[in-house]
């Protein structure tokens, strides 16, 4: 038997005025959110509480990563031989600055999303991830410039 989500229930144009409006501005406060939405400050708070408890949207804080001192991004592509793709995948994602660990279907096996605080910090981390056992080879493609960057994938 399929269970529904507790309160499962569609969103409307208030909940999506209230996601657009935390779009743009994440530190709102319910009191703005009700000026400028036309309701109740208790609305605004009950809605946001129904929200975040339907799984619809998190409250989360985001450091941008160039703030956090990571000036270059690379995609890297990782071959593998002789040892498990899980016992690869494990030491891979213990490694400070790959930001993403996706294990792909065929070659490469992992395609890595990795921050760095510049290119000779990026060399360190590339020579760390050779070194790891079962490593045959890798595919380091650098970003030299970030056109569009967006953290919120979802539409709603």
């Amino acid at each position: 038997m399929i269970h529904p989500m507790k309160n499962e229930r569609p969103l409307d144009e208030l909940d999506r005025a209230i996601l657009a409006a935390l779009r743009v501005s994440p530190q709102e406060t319910n009191k703005a959110l009700a000026d400028k939405l036309g309701v109740s400050e208790v609305t605004i708070a009950s809605r946001i509480r129904s929200l975040e408890n339907d799984r619809v949207m998190k409250v989360m804080a985001q450091c941008d990563f160039r703030a956090a001192g990571y000036n270059t991004l690379a995609n890297v592509d990782v071959y593998i031989a002789g040892r498990s793709v899980e016992a690869v995948g494990k030491e891979l994602a213990k490694l400070d600055g790959i930001a993403l660990v996706s294990i792909l279907m065929g070659d490469p096996t992992f395609a890595l999303l990795v921050m760095a605080p510049d290119l000779a910090g990026l060399q360190v981390l590339k020579e760390s991830i050779a070194s790891i056992k079962g490593v045959q080879s890798l595919d380091v493609s650098v970003f030299s410039e970030i056109l569009k960057y967006r953290s919120d994938f979802v539409t709603l």
